[in-house]
């Protein structure tokens, strides 16, 4: 257990890197800060505060090809959009990415290979989905990737084979499971993955190696766990993976080496974590 007796664990997020260390990010309820948790090969659960004074909700946590954490949070004192890289000497460097009106939740957090860091957020003000990436030499660009109705909650964005950005979000207008990629410099090309009923909602985005997009997300009107996976150039295929009670709930979704995918999800029925595998298309 990596944490002490305070009211801490909500939004917490988890990354392992390339040694295999495994770390975590979470919010301390109690004195309201992000935390960070590095676990040490012998077990041992090394704690850190890198930044304090209501912030920390809303976080995600990436590990980039060097092992350095790159945290995105919410600082609900300020109602702004942070950012927390560690360096190599322990220390954490602060950046606050966006300051206009109230931005900064819901954030997704991937990290490119040349270093290029791309953060997706909630603009709870204009109700958008924003988007802000960070260059190796340390500039923040930011956009707005769709801006039509209420949309923008629950993004997950990652990375393709190219290292192009993409976003699954919730749209609260229409209650629709959203995606949005990156095309060229600085457009955005939106479609539907799923429009029937109240979908989209605590959504999940991860690449596996042939190409393919997939997205774990929650059906609120059936109470189900849906999947989809678009193959390149094909529309998207939608399962009901489970639909035994209400389930589906904080979907997180990872894609091993031979394409299988790899959903964990709450069972709120019968209070549970689940897990469920959707086999790599032949």
């Amino acid at each position: 257990t990596p944490v002490g007796p305070n009211e801490v664990g909500e939004h917490n997020s988890i990354a392992v890197g390339t040694s295999g260390l495994v770390q975590v990010a979470y919010y301390n309820q109690s004195d309201t800060a992000l935390m960070f948790g590095r676990r040490l090969a012998n077990g041992t659960w090394i704690l850190e505060q890198p930044d304090d004074e209501d912030v920390g909700e809303h976080n995600a946590l990436a590990v980039d090809a060097n092992g350095t954490a790159h945290i995105s949070y919410y600082d609900k004192d300020q109602d702004d959009l942070k950012y927390a890289r560690r360096t190599s000497g322990g220390s954490w460097n602060i950046e606050t990415v966006d300051t206009s009106d109230n931005v900064g939740q819901h954030t997704s957090i991937a990290v490119g290979a040349d270093g290029t860091v791309h953060v997706s957020y909630y603009d709870s003000s204009d109700r958008d989905l924003k988007y802000a990436q960070r260059s190796p030499a340390g500039a923040w660009t930011i956009e707005t990737a769709a801006s039509d109705g209420d949309v923008g909650k629950d993004t997950s964005i990652a990375l393709d084979a190219v290292g192009v950005p993409h976003i699954s979000f919730y749209g609260e207008s229409d209650k629709d499971f959203l995606y949005a990629a990156r095309v060229g410099a600085s457009s955005w090309d939106i479609t539907t993955i799923e429009a029937t009923g109240n979908v989209g909602k605590e959504g999940a985005l991860a690449f596996g190696p042939d190409g393919a997009a997939r997205v774990s997300y929650y059906d609120e009107t059936n109470r189900d766990l849906k999947y989809a996976i678009q193959l390149p150039n094909q529309s998207w295929s939608i399962q009901t993976i489970d639909s035994a009670g209400d389930v589906g709930h904080h979907t997180s979704i990872a894609v091993d080496e031979l394409g299988n995918a790899h959903i964990a999800y709450e069972d709120r029925t019968n209070d549970n974590a689940k897990y469920a595998i959707v086999a790599a298309p032949e």
